[in-house]
């Protein structure tokens, strides 16, 4: 199922990199889930690169959005794909400028309680915050 009328969450990023600079500097680990107000499943990591198909694949469902039509074309964002039910309820797009993630593939997904992420400052100086999944404990 396709949603036409997405909920765009614009307040993440900026959440997210609040709290990712707090992080960084005092080592602790950062989840998604405490910068959300609202109920989700899991979330659905999308890299620069991605395609809708892979996207797709990993989400179980048909899914498609301006943000994630766009991914294939260019490396400047990441999104956010925030699941509730089998229904992509919340899209936050996220600037590579202050946030990138070190996973394996171009997609993921993180259920709820398993989204916690270590939190670094990039080595060239910029503002940008590099997150790497947290290991489990």
């Amino acid at each position: 199922m396709v949603r036409r009328h997405l909920v765009q969450d614009a307040r993440l990023p900026a959440k997210l990199h609040e709290k990712g600079m707090i992080c960084a500097g005092q080592n602790l680990p950062l989840r998604i889930s405490d910068l959300t107000d609202y109920d989700w499943d899991r979330v659905c990591l999308c890299c620069p690169y991605a395609s809708e198909t892979s996207i797709e694949s990993v989400l179980g469902f048909k899914w498609s959005s301006a943000n994630t039509r766009n991914l294939e074309m260019g490396k400047t964002f990441h999104v956010l794909l925030f699941v509730k039910d089998d229904k992509v309820i919340r899209e936050a797009r996220l600037g590579r400028d202050l946030a990138d993630f070190k996973v394996t593939n171009s997609v993921c997904v993180f259920l709820r309680g398993e989204d916690s992420f270590v939190v670094s400052k990039d080595a060239d100086g910029s503002a940008r915050l590099v997150y790497t999944l947290a290991p489990r404990r």
